[in-house]
């Protein structure tokens, strides 16, 4: 291993510009490029770290900040205010769509937005960031909702707003590679278009997650290999957030599906009638399953409430694998547990929830 900033000078070469000041040049037969990603941030608005921070910053802080105004509500902005409130911050949340957790499906968002404002976090949807004036003492952020302009006074701001492809300086155009503001193209088998740059995780773009950055890996490091590795289908990637409530999610929404021109049949199963989660005390939230009303695919599966990240593996196999709704829920569920939602909802989606 080698500590310092990397530079392709050709399709086999990299200069290595050490932390010790000196510099050596590699060679190999393949290049594969995982430079990662870096906090994205409102425009006009500079993370600082001192009173405008990146995630990173926010768990440097020496102290539990009194306020923290939280621009953009995703899974990072959905966490923090999880985290934060939890710890005793007065925590506002400020997002420029209809609903926080905008990607996800619109009935999971409601109910975290939901838990998030009964424990006591001041969620600010359809509201734009016009700019971040910093001092010694806290942040006042001006926001614009429709045509009323205001400021919102916070001890510190937490720029959660996504996250953008580390693609600068690499020397990507020695090579004749040109990458898009969404990351460097690939082909299914994470090889550019120079036949021996390889290139995978955040880098690359789509979803910027730790697991399936593992897996682009994997699968570049086998072609590399000269394996033959399958290709990873996005919507086979399970999405993850670790708000509170959890969220977990697979596939296509409610909403997708039926702009697709799928049939759709919804099956909905409330935790409130699980007798695992009533034994934990947390009966918040549900398990919803999409599915095409003829054939009983599962187009996408999602999940809000207490580690329900932990349910979801069940329902990407039952996707990857092609079962049904019908197979899915006569496959019996031990009691008392959590996974028994998942059936249930399956069984929903047919009309025969047993104790929905």
């Amino acid at each position: 291993m080698f500590a310092g900033d990397g530079r392709l000078l050709g399709p086999t070469r990299v200069r290595v510009a050490a932390t010790d000041g000196s510099e050596l040049i590699l060679e190999g037969r393949h290049i594969l490029v995982a430079t990662g990603s870096r906090p994205r941030t409102v425009p006009g608005v500079v993370i600082d770290n001192h009173r405008v921070l990146d995630n990173a910053g926010a768990l440097r802080l020496p102290a539990i900040p009194r306020s923290l105004a939280i621009l953009g509500a995703g899974a990072v902005g959905t966490e923090f205010a999880s985290l934060f409130t939890a710890f005793g911050a007065a925590v506002t949340l400020i997002e420029m769509m209809p609903a926080i957790l905008p990607l996800e499906d619109e009935d999971v968002s409601a109910v975290v937005a939901h838990e998030l404002g009964r424990r006591g976090v001041a969620i600010r949807t359809g509201t734009a960031v016009t700019g971040v004036a910093a001092s010694a003492d806290g942040v006042r952020i001006g926001v614009r909702d429709g045509a009323v302009e205001e400021t919102i006074e916070a001890e510190y701001a937490l720029v959660a707003v996504g996250r953008a492809p580390v693609i600068e300086d690499l020397g990507l155009e020695a090579v004749g590679l040109e990458p898009r503001r969404g990351g460097i193209p690939v082909d299914g088998r994470m090889r550019t278009a120079v036949p021996s740059v390889w290139a995978a995780g955040d880098v690359i773009g789509g979803l910027l997650l730790a697991h399936v950055a593992s897996a682009e890996a994997t699968v570049a490091v086998e072609a590399i290999a000269g394996q033959e590795p399958r290709g990873l289908d996005p919507m086979l990637m399970p999405r993850a957030t670790y708000s509170i409530p959890q969220v977990a999610c697979c596939g296509l929404t409610e909403r997708e599906a039926r702009e697709q021109g799928r049939e759709v049949a919804v099956g909905r199963f409330p935790f409130t009638a699980n007798a695992r989660a009533a034994i934990l005390g947390r009966r918040e939230g549900f398990v919803k399953i999409v599915a095409d009303r003829t054939l009983g695919e599962i187009l996408g599966i999602h999940m809000v409430g207490s580690e329900v990240t932990e349910l979801l593996p069940e329902g990407v196999l039952g996707k990857a694998l092609e079962a049904t709704v019908l197979e899915i829920g006569q496959a019996v569920h031990a009691h008392p547990t959590l996974s028994e939602a998942v059936k249930e909802a399956a069984l929903a989606a047919l009309g025969r929830a047993v104790h929905g």
